[in-house]
């Protein structure tokens, strides 16, 4: 394989993990902004004693994961089947209209 087929590869897939957490990122944001609306309109006194132990379990977990600390302590060894190398690529000197035809091509490989 050619260095620059190589280098196009780590391109479109760095482009397409960079558009996927964007989108993960609006979307995650969007579901917290319901979540919390409709919190607010749950009064304190109508919360069974398991609504208030989810709440605090998934809250607890939210803002361990949010501080990048474990939300888990596991035992034992995992088994990771593959790996993947991916090598740091700058993207600030391409333009939105580059990384729109970069997505779009890369639309066209994963389709076929």
């Amino acid at each position: 394989i050619s260095p620059a087929f190589s280098t196009l590869n780590v391109l479109i897939i760095y482009a397409q993990f960079l558009r996927m957490r964007r989108q993960h990122v609006d979307i995650a944001q969007a579901m917290l902004m319901k979540a919390l609306e409709a919190l607010e309109l749950i009064p304190p006194a109508k919360m069974t004693p398991k609504d208030i132990a989810v709440t605090v379990d998934v809250a607890s977990k939210l803002e361990r994961l949010s501080r990048g600390e474990a939300t888990e302590r596991t035992e034992g060894k995992q088994v990771i089947a593959g790996e993947i190398n991916f090598q740091k690529v700058d993207l600030s000197n391409v333009s939105d209209k580059e990384l729109a035809m970069l997505d779009e091509i890369t639309g066209k490989i994963l389709a076929e």
